[in-house]
């Protein structure tokens, strides 16, 4: 849901995040005492880079300590989490204009999709589905043929997703278009 008032929120895609599972792939919880140098980018630019030390129980990043939580899985191994100032259990924490390390929820963060008009939201949606499928994001190109290894259960569901994205998207832009003829002024002429 937008805000009608006030500064617009910022984006979490366009802010620099730390993520506990990028690190726990590049083995910085494998032992005690590792040190680590990470870049963080913005639509592939970088726009940061700091050492991380992991001493066991916490990172330190930036002249900032941040706790580690730990907790067992079911069968065998255990689960990271961020342990915010605000005292929740995160996967991620952002670090808008350089400031500290929080979660998305302290610095008020929202995702590119809530800021969309649903008609641009239904089209994101419908490219998001052909893009995984292999296909470009042209919603007038072909739909992409069916990846080899995958269920056809899956595929004609996630086709039946697309059409129902993309002819909402289409209906919502042409209520959009028929709205702007009907009014007079710049646009088009009343009728």
């Amino acid at each position: 849901m937008a805000r009608s008032r006030g500064r617009p929120r910022e984006i979490v895609e366009y802010v620099p995040s730390i993520d506990i599972g990028a690190l726990r792939r590049a083995g910085i919880f494998a032992t005690p005492e590792k040190k680590a140098l990470r870049a963080w980018t913005v639509d592939a630019d970088i726009v940061d880079l700091a050492p991380i030390v992991w001493d066991g129980r916490r990172l330190a990043l930036r002249n900032q300590f941040i706790e580690i939580e730990r907790e067992p899985c079911p069968f065998g191994g255990e689960r990271y989490y961020f342990s915010c100032y605000c005292h929740r259990r995160v996967t991620k924490l952002y670090s808008p204009n350089d400031g500290p390390w929080r979660c998305r929820h302290c610095y008020g963060l929202t995702y590119r999709t809530c800021q969309e008009a649903p008609r641009d939201r239904y089209r994101s949606k419908a490219q998001c589905i052909r893009e995984s499928l292999g296909g470009g994001p042209n919603l007038l190109d072909d739909f992409p043929p069916r990846p080899r290894g995958m269920h056809r259960t899956r595929y004609e569901r996630l086709k039946a997703r697309h059409n129902e994205a993309a002819n909402r998207a289409t209906t919502l832009l042409a209520s959009l278009v028929f709205g702007l003829n009907k009014r007079p002024g710049r646009f088009g002429v009343a009728q």
